[in-house]
């Protein structure tokens, strides 16, 4: 199905292939900037990187080579990022522990068990010299590291020469992150995204609780340096990481095609470390392609039309309009199994509602002769006429209504529900909204509502957390969705923040949010949401629901959609 996606896609891993590598270099560290490198130095660099990140060799052949001493493996299947990460920071999984590669963690000597990440405590008391050219060639080749140690028989032994070890070996130096851009000494810059094409109230509500969050952190900064001074422990983890917030407000101006220049211009002005929540109406393609172009972070903004693709710098809460636009399809040709009958869909010219009318019929077959769309023109509400005349041309049936609760005052008149129709009627509640669940009380039976989120009866739980939030801060409730959504995505680029300590790698943020979303007690309105490499999507369930049977209140699903 072809979603918005960005082409190119550069630098994705295999998953589950994670346990494959394990290379037993050294220590956390940091590497230099890429400024005042010659044109040479950048084509080395790019050659490494694609190394590093596809398993591409500067000749464009496939990087080869062999692990556990006889099992081949090559191409993306070898690539690097897959177990040590985009960032060169290394990662964990079934209790093999695969280290830092960064610049200072390969070229620099192991001498202490300080020198060791905390998390890799099984490798403590392995010291070893520093690497060079000629060493890494040997760890790569064959498996043996700076201090003539063999290493774990899962790290792979390369097939690669003297010019693309050299080429790995500059782009694993690039791996810098002392300083990145849009981190000070005492401040790091960060932006949201408040674009004035949409509601201007949900805009106040999404700014409101990104700005009072920076405010919070920011005036934690007296106890944060008398801790640090107190502290030992304290000082060596933790002051190194804190900085101020200095958030900036991004207002885009005009339709989303015109976004990617004002903020390219924005971030000329005044790069930012990463963007945090966000709110536009219309495709985030814009703000997606600009973030993946400059690898900025894009955490969790607030849009119904993300870009479902497997690209490394934006992460969505979910799948939006397409995710449930493909439930939508899936109910509807179990429907349809047991019987033919007409499918119509109605929307708004230049809607959101018209973007799910096209993704439904994408995700049915783009020619399903099944599904009629039917186009309101007219801004005016569509009156008990409008609807008498379409079910009298086309009989009872299911009718798909992608429309605001507003536009379907006039639906269950008399005269309409004389003709027996509609036989089944289909909202979506990101669409419609709450009133998805009220608006069509005289024929609530035959109802049913696409969501995205959590089933309505267990949603005022997840709020709780949000309530007591807003209480002190006096701050109403007044776009729960919103509200939660700014305040989880504030919540988690400020543990990610603290987590990196001085490593202030936007890769690195990403990789640390991908592994902790899960243990996240806060979860907004959502049912569950998890992360991993090369997933983009947090929530990953779609629910189809109908009203509870005899005369009961609540809503249960009908059916499910799960994807990756």
């Amino acid at each position: 199905m072809n979603w918005p996606r960005r082409s190119g896609g550069e630098g994705r891993g295999v998953p589950g292939l994670a346990t494959l590598t394990l290379l037993i270099f050294g220590s956390l560290g940091l590497a230099s900037s890429e400024a005042g490198e010659t044109s040479v130095q950048i084509e080395k660099r790019l050659d490494g990187q694609r190394i590093y990140r596809e398993g591409v060799l500067p000749s464009g052949l496939a990087v080869r080579g062999f692990t556990y001493g006889d099992i081949p493996l090559s191409s993306a299947q070898i690539a690097c990022e897959n177990c040590h990460r985009r960032s060169g920071f290394g990662s964990s999984e079934g209790g093999k522990v695969v280290p830092p590669i960064t610049g200072q963690a390969l070229f620099m000597t192991r001498e202490s068990d300080l020198q060791v990440p905390f998390r890799s405590r099984s490798l403590r008391g392995r010291g070893r010299p520093a690497y060079d050219l000629a060493s890494l060639a040997t760890v790569l080749r064959d498996g043996i590291d700076s201090g003539g140690r063999q290493l774990d028989p899962l790290m792979p032994r390369y097939e690669m020469n003297d010019s693309d070890i050299e080429a790995l070996s500059v782009y694993l130096k690039s791996l810098a992150f002392e300083l990145s851009a849009g981190v000070e000494e005492s401040k790091i810059h960060l932006a949201t995204i408040a674009a004035k094409n949409a509601d201007a109230s949900e805009r106040a509500s999404m700014l409101e609780i990104i700005q009072a969050f920076a405010a919070d952190k920011n005036s934690n900064s007296r106890n944060e340096s008398g801790r640090a001074a107190r502290g030992p422990y304290f000082r060596a983890y933790m002051d190194v990481s804190y900085r101020k917030w200095d958030l900036h407000v991004w207002e885009l101006e005009g339709e989303p095609e015109t976004w990617r220049e004002q903020l390219e211009a924005l971030y000329a002005a005044q790069p930012v470390f990463a963007l945090v929540s966000g709110r536009g109406d219309g495709s985030w393609q814009p703000v997606h392609d600009f973030c993946e172009a400059n690898e900025i972070p894009c955490i969790f903004p607030i849009t119904d039309q993300p870009v479902l693709d497997e690209d490394f710098y934006s992460i969505y809460l979910s799948g939006g309009l397409y995710r449930a636009a493909e439930a939508v399809a899936g109910y509807l040709e179990g429907r349809l199994a047991t019987g033919p009958a007409p499918v119509l869909q109605v929307y708004r010219s230049g809607s959101e509602g018209e973007v799910m009318a096209e993704a439904v019929l994408e995700a049915s077959g783009k020619s399903s002769p099944a599904i009629e769309s039917v186009k309101i023109e007219t801004a005016s509400t569509p009156g008990a006429g409008f609807w008498e005349t379409l079910f009298r041309e086309r009989g009872p049936g299911i009718v798909l209504l992608w429309l605001k609760a507003s536009d379907l005052g006039n639906l269950t008149s008399e005269s309409i529900l004389g003709l027996g129709a509609p036989g089944l009627v289909v909202l979506s509640d990101t669409l419609t909204g709450e009133e998805a669940y009220s608006s069509l009380q005289p024929i609530r039976e035959r109802v049913r509502v696409v969501s995205l989120r959590e089933l309505p009866e267990r949603r005022e739980r997840g709020l709780l957390r949000l309530r007591a939030w807003l209480k002190p801060r006096d701050i109403a409730l007044s776009h729960p969705r919103i509200q939660a959504d700014a305040l989880l995505a504030a919540t988690l680029v400020g543990s990610s923040i603290r987590h990196m300590r001085r490593n202030f790698s936007r890769e690195y943020m990403i990789e640390i949010i991908e592994h902790g979303l899960d243990n996240s007690v806060f979860r907004s309105v959502y049912p569950q949401l998890t992360l991993g490499p090369n997933q983009r999507l947090a929530s990953k369930s779609v629910y189809v629901l109908r009203p509870l049977g005899d005369g009961q209140d609540g809503w249960e699903s009908v059916d499910e959609a799960v994807g990756n």
